[in-house]
């Protein structure tokens, strides 16, 4: 289980004798790794924030201490550690209190191997089921070639998804080498991909915000590199993790995968949520590659229901067409997208989505179709 993957511990104890019995305890159990022990609660937070414990075992007992301000002060320099205050009796206000001001739980001294590892193992479950609860949802766009307009779909459904939802969006170019995504959005990134896969070792989800270039209404855009030649620096493994630890900051983390089956478009339609696979209809070749690819993404073994088609422009937006297009391809079709040129070329000359620049036309009205699905609303 992923919760019990190897956890850090910092124990804080006035008594020495004890302190010691802890760090035993911790290090007899094959996930547990003590990173630090003080006697007494630090003045200053740098020390903890350095060692950035999974768990931070602190004593209670101290006197002559504000436990409320304290806590406060932990918690806001150690936001992702679970605290877990020691006691000598158990006294229901003290607890109470204690759980209030934002500690995980108690403990009354002294306790055994078992009882440790029994409270941290309940307390890594329920923050593991809790942090998935808030993490967002990653869409990933696919098609078996280029020129299908994806990028321009990426970007209008990012701000469709803000303006529908109201939640926070973010855009991920993996398109490494030539993406356009800054462009369409007309911004001059200050980091990518790049910095971010570069550093993600050693990133929190807050530091990866800063790798985002801020956009329109509640979007945030993740550009290509900024050179070709650093996409080839990024590794499938290093682009899955951008993408997760996106899900922790944003409601919605859209993805621009490069075109064509590769290790990047596998590796993100891995991750993802919902895959939207498109293909624009000009020859009946276009949905002979589109059925290959969802053949192919079955033998993968992704759900059916991750994998929705959308059809770009479509020479007919009716019941009809999208019957004979689904039974052709024995998959269903969510929407068909019709061909709105002169919207596409306005929308370019203006430096504008199409989102902005006619909120009424069939193309955008078929976009927030797409949007309701992959919000659920």
């Amino acid at each position: 289980m992923d919760y019990l993957a190897k956890k850090t511990v910092y124990i804080i104890e006035n008594d020495v004798i004890l302190q010691r019995r802890i760090a035993a305890l911790v290090r007899q159990s094959d996930f547990l790794e003590v990173v630090g022990t003080r006697e007494l609660l630090p003045a200053e937070m740098s020390e903890l924030q350095r060692a950035a414990p999974d768990v931070l075992i602190l004593d209670a007992t101290q006197r002559n201490l504000k436990w409320p301000q304290e806590i406060g002060r932990l918690r806001q320099a150690l936001p992702q550690t679970l605290i877990v205050c020691t006691h000598h009796a158990w006294r229901e206000e003290t607890v109470q209190s204690l759980l209030e001001c934002g500690v995980a739980s108690c403990l009354v001294k002294p306790f055994d191997k078992a009882e440790l590892l029994e409270l941290l193992t309940c307390l890594f479950a329920s923050a593991a089921a809790e942090a998935q609860k808030k993490k967002g949802k990653l869409v990933a766009f696919f098609s078996p070639k280029g020129g299908y307009g994806k990028s321009s779909l990426v970007v209008n459904m990012a701000l469709g998804l803000a303006a529908e939802t109201g939640r926070s969006v973010s855009m991920i170019d993996a398109n490494f080498q030539f993406g356009d995504l800054a462009v369409f959005c007309n911004v001059t990134p200050e980091a990518s991909v790049y910095e971010a896969a570069r550093d993600l070792a050693q990133l929190t989800p807050q530091a990866l915000g800063s790798y985002f270039t801020p956009y329109k209404d509640a979007v945030k855009l993740l550009a290509a590199p900024l050179r070709p030649e650093q996409g080839d620096l990024i590794s499938s493994e290093q682009i899955a993790g951008v993408s997760q630890m996106t899900k922790e900051l944003f409601s919605y983390v859209v993805v621009d995968t490069p075109s064509g089956f590769n290790d990047i478009s596998l590796a993100i339609t891995q991750a993802a949520d919902v895959v939207y696979v498109l293909c624009a209809v000009n020859t009946g070749l276009e949905l002979k590659h589109l059925r290959r690819s969802l053949e192919y993404f079955h033998e993968l073994g992704y759900d059916p229901d991750k994998l929705r088609v959308v059809i770009n422009r479509a020479p007919q937006r009716s019941l009809g067409a999208l019957r004979a297009i689904e039974e052709q391809l024995g998959h269903p079709v969510v929407t068909l997208l019709p061909n709105d040129f002169n919207l596409a070329v306005t929308a370019s000359n203006q430096g504008e989505p199409m989102i902005a620049v006619n909120p009424e036309a069939g193309l955008v009205r078929g976009i927030m179709d797409l949007v309701r699905n992959a919000s659920g609303e």
